[in-house]
């Protein structure tokens, strides 16, 4: 048993509250746009496909970088003076 709204019915509303026509008044009519199975995966496909593409394009970009930095230290000349190395015996 439902005890009567006081306030809806002082104000003039219906009594039982419906949420779905207030939530329709509100935002308006739900639409499923979600489309068929096969148009959900073919768009999930196509965001894998172009997370995979984009992650070996960066990939691509750090392999070239490092490549071309190694390359021109290795054919860099060797310095004019001796580099000083110290060597620090471990404590025992």
């Amino acid at each position: 048993m439902q005890r009567p709204n006081r306030i809806a019915s002082r104000i003039g509303d219906k009594l039982p509250f419906d949420v779905e026509r207030e939530l329709d008044e509100v935002v308006g009519k739900f639409e499923d746009r979600r489309g068929t199975r096969l148009q959900r995966a073919g768009r999930i496909l196509g965001r894998v496909l172009l997370g995979a593409s984009l992650a070996i394009a960066a990939a691509t970009v750090v392999i070239y970088t490092l490549h071309s930095h190694v390359r021109q230290a290795q054919q860099a000349p060797a310095p004019k003076k001796p580099v000083p190395i110290t060597i620090v015996p471990a404590a025992k």
